[in-house]
Order: C-alpha cells, then sequence, then structure tokens
C-alpha cells in the first residue's frame, strides 16, 4: 500500500485517470483483500472530480487515510492462563 501511495505521487495524472476509468485501483486492492479501501474507490468516477490532479490527491489521502485506521487497531495481550488450545493445531 505504501508503495502504490508513492507512486501516486509521481505517475502522469492521465495514468491515473485510465486506471481509474477502468476501476484498476479498486480491483488491484481487492486482489490484495484490500477490500475496505476497494470499495470506498469503487463508486468514485474521473468526472466526480474537478481536475486530475484533485483525483490523484483524493486516491492518496483515501489510501493514507486507510492505512492510518488500520495501523491503529488495539492487539490484545496473550495470556497463556485464558487461552482455549483446540484440537485443530495438534
Amino acid at each position: 500500500m505504501s508503495a502504490l501511495e508513492a507512486q501516486l505521487h509521481i505517475v502522469p495524472a492521465e495514468s491515473i485517470a485510465y486506471h481509474s476509468q477502468r476501476n484498476h485501483f479498486s480491483r488491484w486492492l481487492t486482489a490484495r483483500t484490500e477490500f475496505a479501501v476497494a470499495q470506498k474507490l469503487r463508486p468514485r468516477k474521473v468526472s466526480d472530480f474537478a481536475s486530475l490532479e484533485h483525483l490523484r490527491h483524493d486516491l492518496i489521502s483515501s489510501i493514507n487515510d486507510y492505512r492510518r485506521e488500520q495501523s491503529e487497531f488495539l492487539i490484545g495481550d496473550f495470556n497463556a492462563a485464558t487461552f482455549k488450545s483446540g484440537d485443530a493445531f495438534s
């Protein structure tokens, strides 16, 4: 995701428009199991934006927001006394 975000800063705006028109960004994200951000991007159209630079900024912002949200999930402390072991991993 960070590599995609970095590339969005430098690729030509026409390339972003081409791939946006064909839903390539949402398909790529879905293929990498990033369903939430893919679903957010899917309904957006190039014509929804005042310019291709606005589209670029929106894509970068959406990916950045999603990455930030994902990093904020809490991970609980493991406690062996409360962990139930099943036969599935035996």
